[in-house]
């Protein structure tokens, strides 16, 4: 029985092999990048103003009346699980550095006013949460999907941003060395 020549196995798996290297690599490559580790193209610049109507109330809440304070922006939904599972984190920050000089503030991005409603009263929030019914606060803050969660300085510039659920650790390392420029 004849052997296949050398030369011509190698131009097959070369034919056959560097394709399918070629297409893995980076796929493999990206799968173990952190997407919140990308650098965000708000971060520095001015936080985006908004004025919503608070859930459930009559009220407006409003980023320009906050100028001067620390400012925690949190996207969410009714829907999203893991907006529940870091609920206690914000929490534990808004207890944290409550009276000195941070707010923090939900906008219930895309979600139903009675949804929201509902979420807001299960969790027993102690701060405001506003509805983004037609999502046009949250599209300029470029959010792609819930939890996403802004931390504001005292001169309205975006300081840090988290896509996904946030911890606390990572609020506090954000809010901590803005609350001295905080009035």
């Amino acid at each position: 029985m004849a052997r296949p020549a050398p030369r011509r196995s190698m131009r097959v798996l070369a034919a056959v092999g560097v394709p399918i290297v070629a297409f893995i690599a980076p796929l493999a490559s990206g799968l173990t990048r952190d997407p919140g580790a990308v650098p965000d193209a708000l971060v520095g610049r001015p936080a985006p103003g908004f004025s919503l109507r608070v859930v459930g109330g009559p009220h407006d809440v409003s980023l320009g009346r906050l100028r001067g304070e620390v400012v925690v922006v949190n996207f969410w939904a009714s829907w999203c699980v893991a907006c529940r599972e870091e609920h206690d984190a914000i929490a534990a920050a808004s207890d944290r550095f409550r009276g000195r000089g941070v707010a923090f503030v939900g906008i219930a991005f895309e979600d139903r006013p009675a949804d929201a409603e509902r979420f807001v009263a299960d969790m027993g929030e102690r701060w405001p949460h506003a509805i983004d019914a037609d999502g046009r606060v949250g599209l300029a803050y470029g959010v792609t999907g819930v939890p996403e969660t802004v931390v504001i300085d005292p001169e309205g510039i975006v300081a840090a941003r988290w896509i996904g659920p946030v911890t606390y650790e990572q609020l506090a390392g954000a809010i901590r060395p803005l609350v001295g420029a905080a009035r």
